[in-house]
């Protein structure tokens, strides 16, 4: 999966060297956190999250692109090895690198509505919770919706990804457990969008 990203990135990079490029910085809220762990679900809170995605078009209503950025992922309330629950489990952040597509619709009154969808992959990095031992890289994908006025950009997207965590576990000799795990977001972002003027 990685090979194939940096590929598809390095490719992306010499088709399109004179084209034009936009950019979009943008940070926002992620309003909801939502973890599957096995078969067990957990709700997180309030967190937040940047990105930078950068895009050239391919048609007249159609951009491509890549982003990155960086979510901080809330802790997921309740714990595994814990009956307490008033307890939390911040489990890890992540990294997301992905591509991008994006649709865009006739302009109304300055408004310019889009529609996109991501994929690619989320290096996530551990969180504060004791008895995480390891997590790793997960495909990530998503769906948004958003508009644009001028050059402010806003959306609204839901976030996907699958990972594996490696836990310790405290009732069985600390023995490792790893456990399949889904963290799904509903991200809102608002940002800057212009153009890199040495491509024109």
């Amino acid at each position: 999966m990685k090979k194939l990203l940096l590929l598809s990135i390095f490719v992306l990079s010499l088709s399109n060297i004179f084209a034009v490029i936009t950019i979009e910085t943008k940070g926002g809220l992620a309003l909801v956190d939502n973890y599957t762990i096995s078969s067990a679900g957990y709700s997180g809170s309030l967190s937040y999250t940047f990105d930078v995605e950068g895009f050239y078009k391919a048609t007249e209503t159609t951009e491509i692109g890549m982003g990155m950025g960086y979510k901080y992922n809330s802790p997921a309330k309740g714990s595994l090895y814990s009956t307490n629950s008033s307890d939390s489990m911040h489990l890890f952040n992540s990294i997301p690198i992905y591509a991008v597509a994006k649709y865009t619709f006739p302009e109304i009154s300055g408004y310019t509505i889009f529609v996109k969808g991501y994929l690619g992959m989320a290096i996530n990095q551990i969180g504060d919770y004791d008895y995480v031992q390891s997590v790793e890289s997960g495909i990530y994908t998503g769906i948004g919706l958003g508009l644009y006025y001028g050059n402010v950009v806003g959306d609204f997207s839901y976030c996907l990804q699958q990972t594996q965590l490696t836990f310790v576990n405290p009732d069985n000799g600390n023995k490792l457990e790893t456990k399949s795990t889904k963290h799904s977001s509903m991200n809102l972002t608002v940002g800057y969008r212009f153009e890199l003027p040495w491509f024109k």
